[in-house]
Parts: C-alpha cells; sequence; structure tokens
C-alpha cells in the first residue's frame, strides 16, 4: 500500500468509518488485498465502530495535447516517445511514466507545468502549444490553462491510455 485515506460518516444511527488504499504498482486493490485490509480493520470492529472497506475513487482523465515539432522531426517518432515518457516504455511498463499509478495517490493533483516539462525533454520538440483536459464522463473537454488540476481528497487520478479500457482515461 502506498497510501490509505479513510473518512468517517454518520449513516443514520452511528458513525460508519469507510477506509481504502491507494496500492503500490497498480490503481486497483486485487480481492486478496480487499480481503486483508478488512482483516486489518476487525480491530476498529472489535472497538464498536462499523467499518467498510472500499476501493479508491479513480478520477480517469482525458488529455488531449497540441504540441509543435522541430523542423526536420518526424511526427510519428515524437508521438512515440511522448507516450513512452507519459506512461513508460514498453508493453510491461516495468519503468514508470508520468502517469504511472505510483504518481497519483489521494489528493495528488495534476500540475501542468510538470507535464509540460516532461513532454519538452522530448528531442523534437518545440513547445506544447495547447492542452485540453476532461473527466472521462463528466464533461467536455476544456483548456487546460490553470496551473494545476485539483483532485479530491478521496480521489486518485488514472490515465491509462488502453484502448481497451477508455474508460480508465485516454490521450489523443
Amino acid at each position: 500500500v502506498q497510501r490509505a485515506n479513510a473518512t468517517q460518516r454518520y449513516t443514520g444511527s452511528w458513525l460508519t468509518h469507510f477506509v481504502t488504499a491507494d496500492p503500490l504498482n497498480a490503481n486497483d486493490l486485487t480481492d486478496e488485498q480487499m480481503d486483508t485490509m478488512s482483516a486489518w480493520m476487525d480491530c476498529v470492529r472489535q472497538a464498536g465502530r462499523d467499518v467498510i472497506v472500499k476501493h479508491p475513487k479513480v478520477l480517469p482523465l482525458d488529455l488531449e495535447l497540441h504540441v509543435c515539432l522541430e523542423p526536420n522531426t518526424y511526427a510519428s517518432d515524437v508521438a512515440q516517445q511522448a507516450h513512452e515518457v507519459l506512461f513508460g516504455p514498453g508493453t510491461l511498463r516495468r519503468l514508470k511514466g508520468f502517469f504511472h499509478p505510483d504518481n497519483f495517490t489521494f489528493g495528488t493533483p495534476l500540475h501542468r507545468s510538470a507535464l509540460e516539462a516532461a513532454l519538452q525533454r522530448i528531442p523534437g520538440v518545440k513547445s506544447v502549444r495547447r492542452m485540453y483536459v476532461r473527466e472521462r464522463g463528466q464533461r467536455e473537454f476544456r483548456p487546460f490553462d490553470e496551473l494545476t488540476l485539483a483532485i479530491a481528497p478521496d480521489q486518485v487520478l488514472r490515465l491509462d491510455n488502453d484502448p481497451n479500457r477508455p474508460e480508465n482515461g485516454s490521450l489523443r
């Protein structure tokens, strides 16, 4: 577990604790991890408190980038390098890219300057012209003009860019 989060709410008769964890090297908790967390929470239950173990709230993002290239640069080469910088090289993603699950945990905002810096380190990128962002399924694309994209304290940002699972965020 990289980080845990808990809140308590009055559910009608008593306070209930809602507990979740952000796992290392992954976006979702496995069934085994959920069972382990539930077992660990038995100490709170023994104290007479109700505990519910939940999966972390994920905020999937769609991102659209407009990049200006240096002359004599192939766009396909830059696109491939940008994909490696943002998501890690290769299909196994052993090296951590910008959007690796361990780089974002509960409440960690997306800093525009950090994203621009990662893109501008790519050979052949002259500048980042525009960025558009949207929360998956919530809003239309809007200009990403602010310094940071704020994330709620109980949410984890996610952008996998997996064509088989577009609900986990995408990049254009």
